[in-house]
């Protein structure tokens, strides 16, 4: 049907990002006999997996262990992670890597030994990081679409379609089907597809914030589909900042700094060239990212200056990181011999859509996995590299679920539809141009309810989304409509953009403790 495929879906996925490409590969090697879709707002170079440096944190060494894996995650989450989700996420991640490595995905070793040479980041305290040099997201994320694209005996069938934005889930009454509905990009038709099984995999929320290493379509679209259709949120006022964002002005999208850095040894310095991490943590430039980026910022409040400085120049080997060395480049800076103006940048948000390690969510037939999902995993603080290690785990563990979900409710068998709605506009619809025109919250946002939130300040942002709220279409007709409220496409985004954020600020109003990446204070 137009751009669409012949065949209707049986599963309908959310995200072309690693979460909804892994699932969908992990679907196919179960050969689960339907057809998936796959649907996404932007092509595989604008998912946070794609600009992922680190790698995936998991035990793979002798002198390594899951029960120091656990313990860490515990620390970093401080107090508040899911212990359950923590024990059964860590005790799966080896499986998860030697699946990968049965498909051909490897990693870098050691020349001499053979062995895999694991990098060090933040909050761990063994070297635990499986690493293709710095750009281990985005060779991962070139793996799955390879593996997916090529033709196979399976009885599954994956379709990617690009340039569709979802606008809303429903599920109406007496039917044991979803409602999805969604608008090609390029042309503004609407369609509606009726499907038994939606996986949310849409990523973050940095995008909302002035300074973020997320892509622009990173605005909280998972969130606002989970909430509206009737999933339960939970956890996210818990953002993490990066330290270590690359610092340029009059820039949407900052290129991320990789903690590698300084595990090999990079340190930071304040704006006058003072080192000063070892004032704020006995781990210095190693301690976990919300200690380390409130530190940032209190450097730079202390010295009134809107970036401090990271020094990598006593790295000798840049080989080890061909990506960041790039990116200084392109911005004029030469690495080996300058230091590297850096700021912190929204990065993962450790809250989402509640699932359990299944990835189910309250309601039958809907899941969510990767950024946007929360299992409990990250409590108060994701854990440096734990969550190419979520993903990947949830994405194997989900596979049983729908699987036994689609046959217990005997969806296979129903005849599914596809539906044309009509057209919205789609004229200065993309992320950027929206969120240049709200820069104003995006910097009240980052300003007030980034790093260190300021209460009454929090108070007051909350009425200028509200007002702006009342421009747009109400909740409920959103939800309850049959018709889509929307007259253009930037329109509906912006709705989005706005509940997710006010939803955001809502919890970080409620939430009285700091603890983790929540740090209040009092204005």
């Amino acid at each position: 049907m137009n751009n669409l495929p012949d065949n209707p879906p049986h599963i309908l996925i959310i995200g072309a990002g690693g979460a909804g490409t892994a699932l969908a590969l992990a679907l196919k090697d179960k050969g689960l006999k339907g057809t998936i879709w796959i649907v996404s707002s932007a092509d595989p170079r604008q998912t946070s997996t794609y600009y992922a440096q680190g790698g995936i944190a998991v035990v793979v060494d002798v002198n390594d262990s899951n029960a120091l894996h656990i313990q860490d995650t515990l620390v970093a989450g401080d107090g508040l992670c899911n212990v359950n989700a923590v024990n059964t996420i860590i005790s799966k991640g080896p499986e998860a890597i030697r699946w990968l490595l049965s498909k051909g995905l490897t990693f870098d070793k050691n020349p001499e030994t053979g062995h895999f040479e694991l990098g060090l980041e933040g909050g761990h305290s063994r070297s635990r990081i499986l690493h293709i040099k710095d750009h281990t997201g985005k060779d991962l994320l070139s793996f799955l679409y390879n593996k997916l694209q090529q033709p196979t005996k399976a009885t599954t069938q994956v379709f990617i379609l690009h340039k569709f934005d979802v606008l809303r889930i429903r599920r109406p009454k007496s039917n044991r089907l979803w409602q999805v509905d969604m608008c090609d990009i390029n042309s503004g038709t609407l369609y509606t597809i009726h499907v038994p099984v939606v996986v949310i995999a849409t990523g973050g929320i940095g995008a909302l914030f002035k300074y973020t290493s997320n892509p622009p379509e990173a605005t909280g679209s998972g969130i606002f589909l989970g909430k509206i259709a009737g999933a339960t949120l939970r956890d996210i006022h818990f953002i993490q900042f990066h330290p270590t964002g690359l610092y340029m002005e009059n820039k949407i999208q900052l290129p991320l700094l990789t903690e590698a850095l300084r595990g090999a040894g990079a340190k930071l310095r304040n704006y006058n060239g003072d080192i000063f991490m070892h004032k704020y943590h006995e781990r210095a430039e190693l301690a976990p990212r919300d200690i380390v980026s409130r530190a940032i910022i209190s450097e730079m409040k202390k010295t009134g200056t809107n970036h401090i400085w990271l020094d990598a120049t006593n790295i000798t080997d840049w080989n080890r990181f061909p990506q960041v060395y790039h990116l200084c480049k392109q911005a004029g800076i030469d690495p080996a011999k300058q230091w590297i103006p850096i700021i912190p940048v929204a990065h993962y948000m450790c809250g989402g859509i509640h699932t359990d390690t299944q990835g189910k969510t309250v309601l039958p037939g809907l899941f969510a996995t990767g950024e946007c999902a929360c299992t409990g995993l990250h409590g108060a603080n994701r854990l440096a590299s734990n969550s190419l290690l979520e993903l990947l785990v949830m994405s194997m563990s989900s596979v049983n679920a729908i699987e036994s979900y689609i046959k217990s409710t005997g969806s296979h068998r129903i005849q599914y539809k596809v539906s044309i709605l009509g057209k919205l506009k789609t004229d200065n619809s993309s992320y950027e141009s929206i969120l240049h025109t709200i820069e104003w919250l995006r910097e009240l946002l980052y300003k007030h309810v980034g790093v260190i939130k300021d209460s009454r300040n929090m108070q007051e942002l909350r009425k200028l989304i509200a007002k702006e709220l009342t421009q747009t279409p109400d909740l409920r007709e959103i939800i309850e409509s049959e018709h889509i409220p929307w007259s253009s496409l930037s329109e509906a985004r912006l709705t989005r953009i706005l509940y997710s954020a006010l939803w955001i600020l809502d919890a970080s109003i409620r939430w009285k403790e700091n603890r983790g990446t929540f740090f209040k204070v009092t204005g």
